[in-house]
């Protein structure tokens, strides 16, 4: 078992890695195999392996060379082998809950997420049980001259003696029927609301350096999920800032050697509405969908993002 491999790495109940086994084991854990070094320099190149093989991704370089001094200090400090690995089991032990801390970080994202899913499914629910009911109101008004009020079909000399009591036709009797219930049809009236609305951003490009190959570049695609004026404006008007905030997160979650799978590409997005809702608080998106070149919805030329016009303020005209 390699703790560095995804197919062998023990998992947790959740199906992330299980850093407390991965470094407590008592046979193959890592501080355990660490521990078994014979002299300093040897204790600190196997920690340098750890180091090297945890921080695998395109900006760990920075954090790779903090840990590294850290821990040339902690070995200087020392006289005497034991105290050594003492001080090396300290130093692997807050590596591992950093790593637990950014699991349990991820899943809080996680939970994010499936909050913002299952409030959108609840606004497509609502929003169907609308149109259910517009279609009963529409169905109703459309048969309801069929019928009497003890729902039998209407005769032939109850249908003439209520086309004789009506104003008009039947289709204008309708018609006013239809008017008292809801009022007249404003002609000028305001457009229905175009949001919900998913906003699509240009295209952004990654490079990746694969094992034993040339550089190569990737194309992402952002889709900010929209559910007013102001978050669209806001995405429209901050759309080099938001990209700013995908490329921070890209840094430290991207794969540098392949192209994020979806799951990857998923938490990136979690972490990446954290930071755009600490940022933009009620007026950030309210939920972002990363995607990239072989997605079907990705579009090589969206249109300009441009904010909508000012909505108009009650008796604007």
């Amino acid at each position: 078992m390699s703790p560095f491999d995804d197919q062998s790495r023990p998992q947790s109940s959740d199906g992330g890695a299980d850093w407390e086994r991965i470094f407590e084991h008592p046979e193959q854990g890592l501080i355990n195999l660490v521990t078994q070094a014979d002299g300093d320099a040897r204790l600190r190149n196997c920690v340098i392996v750890v180091i090297e093989k945890l921080l695998v991704r395109v900006g760990d370089e920075v954090e790779t060379a903090r840990l590294t001094a850290e821990l040339d200090a902690l070995i200087s400090q020392t006289t005497e082998l034991d105290a050594a690995k003492q001080a090396v089991t300290d130093f692997l032990r807050g590596i591992k809950r950093d790593r637990i801390e950014a699991a349990r970080r991820q899943t809080v994202g996680g939970d994010r997420r499936r909050k913002r899913a299952a409030k959108k499914r609840r606004e497509l629910r609502l929003a169907a049980a609308g149109l259910a009911a517009i279609f009963v109101i529409a169905f109703s008004t459309t048969v309801g001259v069929m019928f009497l009020g003890d729902d039998r079909f209407l005769d032939e000399e109850d249908e003439i003696s209520a086309l004789k009591a009506a104003p008009g036709p039947a289709s204008d009797a309708a018609h006013d029927a239809d008017t008292e219930a809801h009022g007249e049809v404003d002609a000028n009236a305001e457009p229905e609301s175009i949001y919900p609305l998913e906003v699509a951003m240009p295209f952004m490009v990654w490079s990746i350096t694969p094992s034993g190959g040339e550089r190569a570049r990737i194309l992402y695609q952002s889709i900010f999920h929209v559910a007013d004026w102001n978050q669209h404006t806001m995405a429209c008007r901050n759309e080099p800032r938001l990209k700013e905030v995908i490329n921070l997160v890209f840094n430290l979650m991207h794969p540098n050697k392949r192209m994020a799978s979806e799951d990857e590409l998923e938490r990136a997005a979690d972490r990446t509405m954290d930071r755009m809702e600490t940022y933009f608080g009620k007026f950030a998106p309210n939920q972002l969908t990363l995607i990239s070149k072989d997605d079907l919805r990705f579009d090589h030329n969206p249109p300009p993002c441009e904010p909508p016009p000012l909505p108009k303020m009650d008796g604007e005209s």
